[in-house]
């Protein structure tokens, strides 16, 4: 017993409910969906913005930073050449220098000319007094007199190695509660020789340009120290290992060097080919030994943004 009203109301209720368009949502649950898409579209704006500033600001703080950067490039490069620099005035006296060599004059000392002669040592280590034993004649009947003369010369003292033992005490500590030892002096190093005996070694193999075996044989006869080729080998080791922070510091005014040569010659590696890089100017002379002849050892060493010629 329903009326048409109520009959229209129901049906139309279940369609709604009901819609092929909706996927079987109502209404109602698709009105709320929208609204809370909007919400959120709205703070992803937000978001966005915020986004956007922030990147606007990291680019400003970029190019404040390579600006700041290439300022500080060019204050480490003229700290770097500073040193290396003539001043005008020692130019213009190398200038002068140079003029009056070139000009003709007869060589040798200018008339008046007062020669120099070998300066007498400030101190005497040592007075030997040498006697007559006899007179020229032949006798033997001398009496002492006065008259001294003195000759000073300068000689070198060359000794048999001395052999020494450093003996490492321990000791209790009431404080720590625990044994301490002594500590070697530093310049000592952990090997079977002494540092004068490195040191005499090196200059003999890189300042007077003897090789190894020369250096050996010089040991054995002056100062009767037996010291083999791969021992001498081991001395170039700990020098090059100690002398590392001088060559960075030489690699890195090549680095910010104005101009620089760079060459390189064939080498050897333990019996395999490698190549003798050489960088130089007027300040510095770096070498490099590297397998490879190409371009990569230069940025190695220069860099990729070489600022000089």
């Amino acid at each position: 017993m329903f009326t048409t009203t109520g009959i229209t109301d129901s049906t139309e209720s279940l369609i709604c409910q009901r819609c092929p368009y909706l996927e079987g949502s109502s209404p109602q649950d698709v009105l709320r969906e929208l609204e809370h898409v909007k919400l959120e579209n709205e703070q992803l704006r937000r978001v966005f913005e915020i986004a956007v500033e922030a990147f606007k600001e990291r680019d400003e703080k970029i190019k404040q930073l390579e600006a700041e950067n290439n300022t500080l490039r060019s204050k480490i490069q003229d700290l770097h050449q500073k040193p290396f620099v003539i001043s005008k005035r020692k130019k213009e006296k190398q200038v002068d220098n140079e003029s009056s060599l070139s000009s003709s004059r007869p060589r040798g000392a200018p008339q008046g000319h007062k020669g120099g002669t070998r300066e007498k040592p400030d101190r005497v280590d040592e007075y030997i007094d040498v006697f007559p034993e006899r007179c020229d004649c032949g006798s033997r009947d001398l009496s002492e007199c006065e008259k001294v003369d003195e000759h000073t010369i300068e000689e070198i003292e060359i000794r048999k190695a001395r052999v020494i033992c450093y003996r490492r005490h321990y000791r209790y500590c009431k404080r720590c509660k625990k044994i301490v030892s002594a500590r070697v002096p530093s310049d000592i190093p952990k090997g079977y020789f002494g540092p004068a005996a490195m040191a005499v070694a090196q200059y003999l193999r890189y300042q007077a340009k003897l090789p190894f075996d020369k250096v050996s044989k010089i040991f054995k006869d002056l100062f009767g120290m037996e010291i083999t080729q791969q021992a001498l080998v081991g001395f170039d080791k700990k020098t090059a290992h100690q002398a590392e922070p001088l060559y960075k510091m030489l690699e890195e005014k090549a680095r910010w060097s104005k101009s620089i040569n760079a060459d390189e010659t064939g080498w050897k590696v333990a019996s395999d080919n490698a190549w003798l890089w050489c960088f130089v100017n007027n300040q510095i002379v770096l070498y490099k030994i590297d397998r490879s002849r190409g371009s990569a050892v230069v940025e190695e060493v220069l860099g990729k943004n070489y600022p000089g010629v």
